[in-house]
């Protein structure tokens, strides 16, 4: 059973984030040290092509600023894009977050990735359920939604499996993928 502590505040007003843990997870903020794993993982074409926005190559520089926007962003309670890692060893394995919406504070979107070596043992489910918890319960969110190119089945199937419908697809222009492409849009319902 997901826990995520004892005192389990959101951050924001001088509070602290509290890790939060499932049997085999722990998602904490990511700190400076985290960076050059950032950059090895979202710097493989295998794991940037499954994302929206995130540049590629994916440099040093941008895995720097990228770590800094998440410490920023928890920090200013706008975003809580947490590094999720394994339990036993603390080897990091991906991020997921929810970013706030601006003027609509109980709304937010969910975006996550898993370094390719962790694809397909059920670690962006497990990380992406106890964020949704986390959410709700703790943050008092109303909506939950996210976005995936239509194609990539496997975090389709992610959102699916964690409470998410399909509210609509379209055709969008991406720029740091080249041109146009379908994405699909969901809701926790």
């Amino acid at each position: 059973m997901p826990t995520t502590g004892a005192d389990n505040p959101w951050p924001g007003e001088g509070r602290a984030f509290v890790p939060l843990t499932t049997d085999r997870l722990r998602l904490r903020p990511f700190g400076p040290d985290d960076a050059p794993p950032v950059q090895q993982f979202l710097g493989t074409e295998q794991l940037a092509k499954q994302t929206i926005n995130l540049p590629y190559p994916f440099e040093t520089r941008d895995a720097v600023d990228w770590v800094q926007t998440t410490i920023d962003d928890l920090s200013s309670g706008s975003g809580y894009t947490l590094a999720i890692e394994q339990r036993t060893d603390g080897i990091l394995m991906g991020a997921a977050g929810l970013q706030i919406a601006p003027h609509v504070p109980k709304r937010a979107e969910l975006g996550y990735w898993v370094a390719h070596t962790f694809w397909g043992k059920g670690i962006a489910i497990e990380a992406v359920s106890q964020l949704i918890e986390y959410g709700r319960n703790e943050a008092g969110l109303n909506e939950i939604w996210a976005c995936v190119f239509s194609e990539n089945v496997a975090s389709r199937r992610v959102l699916e499996k964690s409470g998410f419908e399909v509210s609509f697809t379209r055709d969008e222009d991406c720029p740091a993928r080249g041109g146009h492409r379908s994405i699909t849009y969901y809701d926790l319902v």
